[in-house]
């Protein structure tokens, strides 16, 4: 009986690590997916920054 309860609570704790490590895999890529978006809203911030600068104004509108 000692040595079926010894190889359930192996199972469940391969079983624990395996659900650990599919989670640390999909934060990792919900990480990497965050940082793609950051990222492109950095440049796309960048780019609206450029255009606000006087060179690129009209001056009509002063």
């Amino acid at each position: 009986m000692n040595k079926l309860i010894e190889d359930a609570h192996k199972n469940l704790n391969g079983k624990i690590d395996q659900i650990k490590c599919e989670l640390i895999e999909i934060k990792s890529n919900i990480l990497e997916a965050s940082a793609k978006s950051f990222l492109e809203s950095a440049k796309l911030l960048s780019f609206a920054a450029q255009d606000e600068i006087c060179e690129n104004q009209d001056l009509v509108y002063f």
